[in-house]
């Protein structure tokens, strides 16, 4: 999946994803997924979530678009995903969550890679 360019002096903030106590090639898997309010910036209306395999084409697990009204924490139950089954051993998988205003402009970015299974 190709990612539009994120524009110059897009604020990056952290987000974290928990793929721990995840069962291999489960469906309807749900990660554990964090974004850090206190980083995420002002004017944010949505985030939308692109959760990719990067060791098998930038394979998409899933993508959502949810309404981001002020909230911090873990966003479980938002974000149900493809079944995670690398064939053999590990893979990297890639989360990113772009944060839009209400005009539908990337303001914000954040991304992490995790190992799964570890």
């Amino acid at each position: 999946m190709n990612l539009p360019d994120i524009p110059h002096g897009t604020k990056e903030f952290r987000v974290d994803l928990s793929l721990r106590g995840m069962s291999k090639c489960l469906s309807s898997t749900i990660p554990e997924i964090k974004v850090f309010q206190n980083e995420v910036p002002a004017g944010v209306t949505q985030l939308y979530l692109i959760l990719e395999d990067l060791d098998f084409h930038n394979f998409p697990h899933g993508t959502k678009l949810i309404p981001y009204e002020g909230f911090g924490g873990v966003l479980q139950d938002s974000f149900t995903i493809f079944p995670l089954c690398p064939p053999q051993g590990s893979h990297q998988y890639r989360l990113t969550v772009r944060a839009y205003d209400g005009d539908n402009k990337i303001i914000g970015f954040g991304q992490t890679i995790q190992q799964f299974p570890e």
